[in-house]
């Protein structure tokens, strides 16, 4: 684990390359995302052109293990729209 953190600590910014993302997108964040937090959410959401951003109370970084149902609903609504 502790390489890992390393490997992406190290790693270059690549904000930049968000708004050549062509693919619709949703971002889905957890309120309690210390790794990706929600405001950071919001700004890629504002980067990548046609992108929806769900932010799911009560939940961390792994909002499919901490709020399955909740996910499934958000992500089920976000592809049949």
């Amino acid at each position: 684990v502790a390489l890992a953190q390393r490997a992406m600590a190290n790693r270059r910014d690549q904000t930049d390359l968000l708004a050549r993302i062509k693919a619709r997108t949703f971002i889905i964040a957890g309120q309690e995302d210390a790794l990706i937090t929600p405001t950071e959410a919001s700004t890629m959401g504002k980067v990548i052109p046609n992108s929806q951003v769900q932010v799911i109370d009560q939940v961390g970084h792994l909002v499919p293990i901490e709020s399955p149902k909740v996910f499934q609903k958000s992500l089920q609504t976000f592809l049949l729209s």
